[in-house]
């Protein structure tokens, strides 16, 4: 009898190892991480960012540390978040650098055991364009074959959005799977 509860009791250990972590909350993730990541956007403060990262969506830090990696994540992931299409695995980081609070988002694909860049956020006519100062953050959503980018501007073309941003106006672009990449919507 106590070899069946030590083998049942092994298989259930098992099989929770397998199935993955669960994703948890960001006040639950954020205690798992020391109060002080390291330097901005170093190694050290990468690797933080991958353990809360992977705490949030119920996956290895070493997962995230490898899309960092193929993503050649420069900025603080501001959002990762994952998706399954047509039985690919797609996982998007949306990455926030500078003081002029420039995003930038990278949606990867895993092919032949690899994950690599599918989509990029496509560089604007301004270079700026993409930079919210204190707007708002830019909103990316990944659902289904449908990637949405939000992005905030002043409406207010005196308002220098370097210290505020109070007439806050939202420019929306749409993408859609095709199978290798998004593609804008047609107009």
């Amino acid at each position: 009898m106590k070899i069946a509860i030590a083998g049942l009791a092994f298989l259930l250990v098992a099989a929770g190892s397998l199935a993955g972590q669960t994703p948890k909350s960001h006040e639950k993730c954020i205690k798992r991480v020391p109060g002080d990541w390291g330097p901005n956007f170093g190694e050290q403060w990468h690797h933080n960012e991958a353990l809360y990262w992977g705490c949030r969506l119920g996956v290895s830090s070493e997962t995230v540390a490898t899309w960092q990696k193929a993503a050649n994540e420069m900025g603080m992931a501001q959002q990762i978040s994952t998706s399954k299409v047509d039985g690919q695995d797609l996982a998007m980081i949306e990455e926030m650098d500078g003081s002029a609070h420039c995003f930038d988002v990278k949606v990867l694909v895993h092919l032949d055991g690899n994950w690599k860049i599918a989509w990029r956020l496509p560089r604007a006519r301004n270079s700026m364009d993409y930079c919210t100062g204190a707007c708002p953050a830019l909103k990316a959503d990944m659902s289904g074959r449908v990637l949405t980018i939000e992005s905030p501007a002043s409406a207010d073309p005196k308002e220098d959005t370097t210290f505020n941003c109070r007439h806050v106006t939202w420019h929306k672009e749409v993408f859609h799977w095709t199978g290798t990449t998004f593609e804008p919507e047609p107009r």
